[in-house]
């Protein structure tokens, strides 16, 4: 028996535990082998002379020498030498160099189970190489022996003719390897086997024939159909003087394999999302996929060049140190997470799973980016912690309505735990009170997508009822259905019962203001009217006696009268003030007629205390909106502080804008030249009923409630008032209203009909008038004041009256009156205004003058009544010269 030769390998690599592993694989493949090992170019060119190695297997990088000079040299001294790299790490581009410069193949030494085949793979390769050079050498001694040699080859061998490309002869191998006979190849051509065209054949065959290449990768059709990739090697043989190729085909279809995938796993490497690095153990990265650029942006070479955790974030770099321990022992890790610094300055989360190799201290690690899921495991822990600790609370159902979570505060108002609560259905807190339909009707909105909103009265555990504010909403998945409802829902028992009992105190209080209502309105009618018989009777006594001491009694009892009424008027505004009657009413103001209105009414008072009253307007045709009553109130109490408190001198109006924190604010000083105010007084002067002088000893008269109306008026404007004042020398008040400026408009009412404007020089003579009397309906409830005006204007007008509003209208539908005198509180049936506008529904009184005479004294009364009808207005009590004014510019303009 033939002892088996062992197979010669020669080692060029610098490591021997490296060799030493490959020795092992070879070994259990059942491979008989003598090796030696090299690492220097002197020992590779000795041993190959000396050793006379079948095979060498080399490393491709080594301390002092490479794999790729040790090929080179390997080809120059023996170019039939089997040569295999086995390396750590290669690139696609380095490999396919290996392949052209004349390796056999390469490995990686993490794939070492390709070797063996391999090793195989490249003897036979060579061996087929050695048969077709002794074939050749065969040929050219002998026809027949070349025969004999290529019939009985073992490796697969095919003569073609390259003219037509038929298969002359081929031998025993080639039969077995394509699965057709001999004689069956032989009526083939070469078109049969190879996938390429003809005409593709033709010219690979033009090339070789051209010395541009000797061997060629094709894929060959087998007999059985399958498809295999095949290296060729041709050659050319001469045979009767004529030139055939003969060819050794020898297959490479693991090879091939091997390749595709290294070319896939390459590719992986190359555009893979994750970060895929090989790290060594002394701390730094020895290869990294450009998924670590494009994700941290640091250029490669410059991770590279660095300790991996100086890219760490510094809080995280203790506890990555700790896990870099672990991993040198041996140990891997999964889904470790750190923090990446970016060339940004921002960090990133990692996620890692880890490999390490001890012996090749290395370790393989893939990272991902992970930094959005962190954020978004954060949002989802807070949005949990949210919800698990929400003071409201929180039901989720499925489709069907059953009860698939509810947070602790369900459990708190309820009662129930949640183990009684899951699965249920939650008309398990139906307390029976509220009906089907409107469970219905819940359910039907929900279930049609949209939310619902109200009040669940339920019932707890313990049969307690308790009202909820619930919104319960649908849950939609991304085509639309819905997936679940939840409801938020919040206890408002406590609410409610206390919202019942405000509803009930604001009902109280509404009943009380309207008593109070009705209080100020009575007492203001009730007051007022009696004034205007007082002053009627005591102004006609004062024109009609003659005796000074009767005369002086008379005006002493008008003086005393106006003063009664200023009082009165001031103690009815405080007590609506103090009761809250007063609201808004925002109208549109022209500021100059208002101003020249408030010169006309306190001209009179000026003169007769020989001061000089003026008004100075910085800014022209302003229109604001706000309360005019509320405004001309507080002027007039300034105006006429003013006035009452300044012997000499003047007082003065100025009118101006300003504006602050990009805000509009009407500026209305009040001037005066008069006693001034100490400044330890000028803080009690805006309390009810405080003056600066006091007591029994006071020089001036007052309810010292002139200054706290006209702040309140202000104030209620979102306005302030302010003071500067120096005793002995004067005051300046002056109101802050903010605005938003108008452009020059009507007033709101736009009324065509105006009170009277009068001459300052008072009545003109009334022998100017036409000399036909004109006859006057005065509609009056109070008697007393129908009296006074009859004996106040009889010598001029003929005067008719009426109580009431049907004897009014009888009266006027029988006869043409010139002007109507109107009391606007009539008692019972129409009021003034309800008539005045029946009235004005007559053809003939569409333009008749009405003046109202009513105890309803504001501005904004005013203004209400000019709108809805009346031409005149005229507060009682009046003056009667004041009414004979009114009327004699009514006919004078008429």
């Amino acid at each position: 028996m033939v002892k088996k030769q062992a197979l010669r390998i020669l080692f060029v690599e610098d490591s021997e535990t490296d060799m030493f592993i490959a020795e092992k694989v070879i070994k259990n493949a059942g491979i008989l082998f003598i090796s030696k090992r090299v690492e220097t170019e002197e020992g590779l060119l000795k041993e190959i002379n000396e050793f006379n190695p079948d095979i060498i297997i080399s490393d491709y990088s080594m301390p002092s020498f490479d794999g790729m000079t040790a090929l080179k040299l390997s080809l120059k001294l023996n170019n039939n030498l089997p040569f295999i790299i086995l390396t750590g790490s290669i690139n696609e581009e380095t490999a396919v160099n290996c392949m052209k410069a004349g390796a056999d193949d390469y490995i990686l030494k993490d794939n070492l189970h390709r070797l063996v085949s391999a090793i195989e793979s490249s003897l036979l390769k060579h061996k087929n190489i050695k048969a077709k050079i002794i074939a050749e050498n065969a040929l050219k001694q002998s026809e027949s022996r070349f025969k004999n040699l290529f019939t009985e080859n073992l490796a697969v061998m095919l003569l073609i003719d390259p003219e037509t490309l038929t298969i002359i002869d081929a031998n025993f191998a080639a039969e077995k390897f394509y699965g057709w006979t001999i004689a069956e190849l032989k009526n083939m051509k070469i078109t049969d086997i190879n996938t390429l065209q003809e005409k593709e054949l033709s010219i690979i065959i033009a090339k070789f024939f051209n010395s541009e290449r000797k061997n060629f990768e094709f894929k060959h059709k087998k007999a059985n159909g399958l498809i295999c990739d095949v290296e060729v090697f041709l050659s050319k043989l001469n045979f009767g003087g004529k030139t055939y190729i003969h060819t050794i085909v020898h297959e490479i279809t693991k090879r091939k394999k091997a390749e595709n995938e290294l070319k896939t796993a390459a590719r992986v490497f190359e555009h893979s999302i994750d970060m895929i690095c090989v790290a060594g153990f002394d701390g730094y990265f020895k290869v990294l996929n450009p998924s670590w650029e494009r994700t941290l942006g640091w250029p490669t070479k410059e991770l590279l060049s660095k300790p991996w955790v100086s890219f760490v974030h510094p809080d995280d770099r203790k506890i990555t140190e700790n896990i870099k321990s672990v991993i040198i022992n041996g140990q891997t890790i999964f889904q470790f997470e750190n923090r990446y610094i970016c060339k940004d300055g921002s960090a990133k989360w990692l996620s890692w799973n880890t490999f390490p190799y001890k012996d090749e201290e290395i370790m393989y690690g893939v990272a991902r980016d992970v930094t959005e899921n962190k954020e978004q495991r954060e949002k989802l822990r807070t949005l949990s912690r949210a919800v698990e600790q929400s003071p409201v609370s929180i039901i989720i159902t499925d489709p069907e309505g059953f009860i698939k979570y509810a947070n602790p505060k369900t459990t708190e108002v309820t009662g129930y735990e949640f183990k009684e609560l899951y699965g249920n259905n939650p008309r398990i807190f139906k307390s029976g009170e509220q009906s089907n339909d409107f469970y219905d009707k819940l359910w039907g909105k929900i279930l049609s997508g949209k939310r619902w909103q109200g009040e669940l009265h339920n019932k707890k555990k313990n049969g307690d009822l308790f009202w909820e504010n619930a919104i319960i909403s649908p849950i939609v998945n991304s085509n639309g259905d819905i997936i679940n409802f939840v409801a938020v829902k919040e206890d408002i028992t406590e609410k409610k019962a206390m919202l019942e009992e405000l509803i009930l105190a604001k009902e109280r209080a509404e009943d009380i203001n309207r008593v109070k209502s009705l209080f100020l309105s009575n007492m203001s009618h009730e007051l007022r009217t009696p004034f205007v018989g007082i002053m009627g009777y005591a102004e006609l006594l004062t024109e009609s006696l003659t005796d000074p001491n009767d005369k002086e009694m008379a005006e002493g009892i008008l003086s005393t009268s106006k003063r009664m009424l200023t009082t009165l008027t001031e103690i009815l505004n405080i007590v609506k003030f103090e009761s809250e009657q007063h609201e808004k009413r925002i109208t549109t103001i022209n500021i100059q007629n208002l101003i020249e209105s408030i010169n006309r009414d306190f001209k009179e008072s000026a003169l007769l205390k020989n001061i000089k009253f003026e008004f100075k307007i910085n800014v022209e045709n302003l229109f604001i909106n706000s309360d005019e009553s509320l405004v001309s109130e507080a002027l007039r109490m300034l105006v006429s502080n003013a006035i009452k408190f300044t012997e000499k001198g003047k007082v003065q109006i100025i009118v101006d804008k300003i504006n602050k924190a990009d805000k509009n604010y009407l500026t209305i000083s009040v001037l005066d030249t008069g006693i001034g105010i100490a400044k330890d007084k000028q803080e009690i002067i805006w309390q009810e009923f405080r003056q600066v002088e006091e007591g029994i000893s006071r020089n001036y008269q007052g309810t010292g409630l002139g200054l706290t109306i006209a702040k309140r008026s202000i104030e209620i404007l979102g306005g302030k008032i302010f003071l500067e004042s120096e005793f002995g020398k004067g005051s300046v008040f002056t109101i802050e209203i903010p605005f938003n400026e108008l452009l020059e408009t009507e007033n709101v009412f736009n009324t065509k009909y105006k009170y009277a404007t009068l001459d300052k020089n008072g009545l003109t003579k009334l022998n100017s008038l036409s000399s036909k009397r004109k006859i006057i309906l005065n509609i009056e409830d109070d008697l007393l004041t129908i009296k006074i005006i009859k004996r106040a204007l009889k010598e001029i007008y003929d005067i008719d009256s009426a109580t009431n509003a049907i004897i009014a209208l009888e009266k006027i539908k029988n006869f043409q009156f010139d002007a109507i005198l109107m009391d606007i509180n009539l008692g019972s049936g129409l009021n003034g205004v309800e008539l005045t506008q029946k009235i004005r529904l007559i053809p003939n009184y569409k333009e008749t003058p009405i003046i109202a005479l009513t105890t309803f004294a504001s501005d904004y009364d005013k203004l209400n009544f000019l709108s809805k009808g009346v031409s005149h207005y005229l507060a009682k009590p009046f003056m009667m010269k004041d009414l004979l004014k009114i009327l004699d510019e009514i006919f004078r303009n008429g």
